[in-house]
């Protein structure tokens, strides 16, 4: 007689998971930017347990000693200085109080500070702003965790040097996009009134959204809703970055003799950027070994006679000057995007020279280029074509993202450019294809998905002999201002 087998065993099911791993995994899905905010925060601390300290290069070390400005015993009137404002340096210096007596020491070296500030913004920009506002913009897009870990994943292999540094980009970027994210997710007064205090944030961190956070405040019309209600969110949303921004006007009022709401020489830098970025293609910060090759300062300096650009000493006698250059003046905002988002090394700083990580690069051209496939198909699709700017609806929320958006790209194009200026483009991009890419925006036959790689390859290997091109006009003297 044959013994008869054992029935075979059931396959696992939700109901054969332990109870708790069950409450845990249905707790992960309902809330996937939670989930994937742990993930990334754990994943980033063994990066940097992994990582040796880190000297605080060019801006970063300038921040770090800025952060001892408010004197001791703290008073905020004791912070001085005429380009930085008052925000960053004061969170710099909260981290340190905070973290100091968790780590049982007095002397927090500034590679630690570094460590402990990007734990706390890149998974809030990554997991929290970027797709919250990613969801408003494109409600139909479907934020998981797998795409958010992918996003953070990419954002990290291409600027992960910078989360070794106390710099204010990373910050000052979280800080527009969640005002943005809260005036669209949360269209009430008390959302209003939050991201009021994120723009000021952003606009005290980084003076460079001066612009785009003008434009966003007065198209704030864009976003459908009833007339009265613009002007309420308008006054509500001013009235709160101007809350912030007291302390800046006080300093600068106590030290200066001015109630000017950025530091004093805002406008003055914001002029010499335009007025130097006529004459660079690009511009870099060395820090690697001494060469004779370039000083600190990594100027490119295009071929031919100079321009001559004296005449711009304030942004209105660029837009008088750039009316008299029109060619020349386009033919430098192409080349400083470009030129922008041409991520050489994974960040901010160079530390060869020239710089070049060709896998990087290459990686980066490609979802450059196909990101921009994906956005312009989804604009030809939904637009229809002949159509023209005129004829778009903009009174939406992604046509007021979209004017807000294009006057950043268009306001930093004039500028000395540094690859970190074009931070908020670049991420944009991966968010574009991490985040809402789907096969609807791909070609559907096997002939058009073959075009499209022979295109990107094409394309990238075209954007990599542009970036050896660029080369032949590094200046190797600093480029003073």
């Amino acid at each position: 007689m044959f013994r008869r087998s054992a029935p075979p065993l059931p396959l696992a099911s939700p109901t054969s998971i332990p109870a708790p791993a069950a409450r845990a995994l249905t707790v992960a899905r309902r809330h996937p930017q939670l989930t994937a905010w742990a993930i990334v925060t754990a994943a980033l601390g063994v990066y940097f347990l992994l990582s040796a300290p880190s000297p605080q290069q060019g801006d970063a070390g300038q921040y770090w000693v800025l952060q001892d400005g408010f004197g001791t015993p703290f008073g905020l009137a004791n912070f001085n200085n005429q380009l930085r404002g008052y925000s960053f340096p004061l969170l710099i210096r909260t981290v340190r109080a905070v973290v100091a007596p968790l780590l049982t020491t007095n002397v927090l070296p500034a590679s630690t500070v570094a460590r402990w500030l990007s734990l706390l913004t890149w998974p809030a920009l990554l997991c929290g702003a970027i797709p919250t506002l990613a969801r408003q913009l494109r409600p139909q897009s479907t934020i998981t965790i797998a795409r958010l870990l992918g996003l953070s994943a990419l954002f990290w292999w291409f600027w992960r040097d910078d989360s070794l540094q106390l710099l204010s980009d990373v910050p000052g970027l979280l800080c527009i996009a969640t005002a943005m994210a809260l005036l669209l997710r949360h269209p009430n007064i008390a959302g209003t009134a939050a991201a009021g205090v994120a723009l000021g944030l952003a606009l005290n961190t980084r003076p460079a959204y001066l612009v785009p956070s003008l434009v966003a405040v007065v198209t704030l019309g864009l976003v459908p809703q009833r007339a009265a209600r613009v002007v309420a969110r308008t006054a509500v949303l001013v009235g709160a970055i101007v809350v912030v921004l007291l302390p800046q006007m006080w300093i600068n009022h106590e030290h200066h003799g001015t109630w000017t709401p950025l530091p004093v020489l805002s406008a003055q830098l914001s002029s010499d950027q335009a007025r130097i970025g006529m004459r660079l293609t690009r511009y870099g910060t060395y820090v690697g070994p001494p060469s004779t090759a370039t000083g600190p300062g990594m100027s490119y300096l295009p071929g031919g006679d100079p321009v001559d650009t004296k005449d711009i000493t304030s942004l209105p006698r660029f837009g008088t000057w750039a009316a008299s250059h029109p060619l020349y003046t386009g033919e430098m905002v192409i080349v400083h995007l470009l030129n922008g988002l041409d991520l050489r090394q994974s960040g901010t700083f160079s530390y060869e020279v020239p710089p070049h990580n060709i896998a990087l690069q290459t990686t980066n051209y490609l979802f450059i280029l196909l990101a921009g496939y994906v956005l312009v198909r989804r604009g030809w699709r939904r637009l229809g074509m002949p159509s023209w700017p005129w004829q778009w609806h903009w009174r939406t929320p992604g046509g007021w993202f979209a004017t807000t958006f294009i006057v950043y790209i268009l306001a930093t194009s004039i500028t000395a450019i540094e690859v970190r200026f074009m931070l908020p483009v670049h991420l944009f991009l991966l968010a574009t294809i991490a985040l809402t890419t789907t096969a609807a925006d791909l070609p559907h036959t096997t002939r058009g998905r073959l075009g499209l790689a022979v295109a990107t390859a094409a394309g990238a290997a075209a954007y990599l002999a542009f970036s050896f091109h660029v080369d032949g006009q590094l200046s190797p003297s600093l480029f003073l201002l």
